[in-house]
């Protein structure tokens, strides 16, 4: 990844199931690639095509990673950004757990 971004891959590009690079990432709990995508500039508020970001699907993780977690608040990720029934990412972790 940062071979690509060194090239200058845009990294807040979108796959074709809305999701950005970032937004995988955290799904899959890779805490260095988030911490090399938040470095290289990543959004950490673009929404998936479910109107989901990156926040959400962090708490939604199969195997939660507080790090992940961590690492996006202090990025500025928004613990307050609403989905669907107003649930904010922090709502979803206390629903989920």
């Amino acid at each position: 990844m940062k071979s690509a971004i060194a090239l200058g891959a845009d990294i807040n590009v979108f796959n074709d199931d809305g999701c950005t690079p970032l937004i995988l990432a955290t799904m899959w709990g890779n805490e260095s690639l988030v911490e090399t995508l938040l470095e290289a500039g990543a959004d950490c508020n673009l929404r998936d095509g479910d109107d989901f970001a990156a926040l959400h699907m962090a708490v939604l993780a199969k195997k939660l990673n507080t790090k992940v977690v961590d690492r996006l608040v202090r990025a500025g990720a928004d613990d307050t950004a609403e989905v669907c029934y107003a649930m904010t990412p922090m709502s979803l972790l206390e629903k989920c757990s």
